[in-house]
């Protein structure tokens, strides 16, 4: 009788194996949790923003963190396992963001060696996976080779940024930040000889991410409010409107992106990967601002930013759905739907400048309001066949 094996190599997995549906796993969740916990970190100075510099730091080292874990998951989508070793490569990860989140508060000044150290230790270990995949997947390895070349440049350049001069630091690591960026763009045409990345799980995953990281917010609402040591019905309305915003976000997102997968091409899944990149750092953004608008210890900053944050999401959905795949029932219209958000964005982007608090928070509200409505709209008004009508019916 067969068992299992302890210790697997990697395999690459393949779309037509998709009606299996490969779930997210739990320990994969829970480095997500470790992956929130580094964020919040990172972004806590925002609480104190009074300029775009706090939002420009914020934005480099969450790219840094971001990075590595699309990494991750992306190794996960091709090379999964259900042997020992999967767990050990998950748990390793852990401790490098564990790092990450230590040492990332001020983590691109007094902790830069720490939290750059840690970043480094992280992405080493991912070129490793990346050799360890080569080594055993021939029809991977012209991937593999192109992911070592350019991701080990940039790690020269940020490993180097840890002995360098304070001034000359920013250099290196911004330009190890462009070659995280730009490699996976430089491998479009060997992709497209490869098998399709999953149209179940990985859009799966990445939802769920958004899930936590709008569960976050959320959090950060209600922590401004507990922080408020006067609480009257003035607060409360700001609480319950902020948490209007948040409901507002999930809705549209998982109405709009998260229901569907992106185009089976690799140029759409990349630019889909981009925009859930500034899709979260907008999240956290507003989350922050919003909390602190709640808390009444708002900075006229970060009030302003809080609408931008919305502004900025709105538009980032607009763009999502144009390299979303379309099925035949789909009942957005393909022009429309996203013109509709970006149309309607500059109503939040200029809240924090025309109004304060409730009012605020109110026309915040609103464009969201209206994407709500419409997806409410085209669902119940769209005509289905008679045995999807009958399938309903029961």
């Amino acid at each position: 009788m067969a068992r299992r094996r302890f210790w697997q190599l990697p395999a690459l997995h393949r779309e037509e194996e998709a009606a299996k549906h490969r779930p997210v796993t739990w320990i994969e969740l829970f480095l997500d949790l470790f992956v929130v916990v580094a964020v919040a970190q990172l972004a806590h100075p925002l609480h104190e923003a009074h300029g775009m510099r706090e939002v420009g730091v914020f934005f480099a080292q969450f790219g840094l963190l971001l990075w590595v874990w699309v990494g991750l998951t992306y190794y996960q989508e091709r090379f999964e396992t259900e042997g020992l070793e999967n767990r050990v490569i998950l748990f390793a990860f852990m401790l490098g963001i564990s790092g990450m989140a230590a040492f990332g508060h001020d983590g691109l000044g007094h902790n830069w060696r720490g939290f750059v150290g840690s970043y480094c230790a992280t992405r080493v270990f991912t070129i490793l996976l990346w050799a360890r995949a080569g080594a055993h997947v021939p029809e991977f390895r012209p991937v593999a080779v192109r992911y070592i070349a350019m991701f080990g440049m940039g790690q020269i350049l940020a490993f180097g940024s840890l002995f360098a001069p304070t001034d000359q630091r920013p250099y290196l690591i911004g330009g190890a930040m462009v070659f995280e960026v730009i490699t996976p763009l430089t491998i479009l045409a060997i992709n497209r000889r490869l098998p399709r990345v999953s149209s179940s799980k990985h859009p799966e995953r990445f939802g769920l991410f958004t899930l936590i990281v709008l569960g976050e917010a959320v959090a950060g609402i209600v922590t401004g409010l507990a922080d408020n040591h006067a609480v009257g019905a003035a607060e409360l309305v700001r609480a319950a409107l902020s948490l209007l915003v948040g409901l507002g976000m999930w809705w549209v997102y998982f109405d709009f992106v998260g229901r569907r997968p992106f185009k089976p091409s690799p140029l759409p899944m990349y630019v889909w990967v981009y925009l859930h990149f500034l899709l979260y750092a907008v999240i956290v953004i507003a989350g922050i601002a919003l909390s602190e608008i709640v808390n009444g210890q708002r900075h006229a900053f970060v009030a302003e930013l809080a609408g931008l944050a919305i502004a900025a999401f709105l538009v980032i959905i607009g763009i999502f759905e144009t390299v979303l795949a379309r099925k035949p029932d789909e009942p957005t219209h393909p022009v429309r739907s996203p013109v509709l958000k970006i149309a309607c964005a500059p109503i939040a982007g200029v809240a924090g400048y025309v109004a304060s608090g409730a009012a605020q928070l109110s026309l915040m509200f609103v464009p969201l309001l209206l994407q709500m409505a419409y997806g409410l709209y085209v669902w119940f008004t769209q005509e289905l066949d008679d045995s999807r009508g009958h399938e309903h019916a029961h």
